[in-house]
């Protein structure tokens, strides 16, 4: 579930109106990460688990 949504947050973000200011990259690109390493963890968690 959680990969889902990253993938749609994804998504809206590559639609959002360019060119964007450099504060406005900065913050995307925080989140995207945030996002990325959550679902690596979710990932690596489920792994541990088997």
């Amino acid at each position: 579930m959680l990969k889902e949504l990253s993938g749609q947050v994804f998504a809206l973000v590559r639609e959002l109106p360019k060119p964007l200011s450099r504060e406005e990259m900065r913050e995307l690109k925080r989140l995207c990460r945030f996002l990325n390493n959550t679902v690596k963890d979710q990932e690596r968690k489920q792994e541990v688990r088997k």
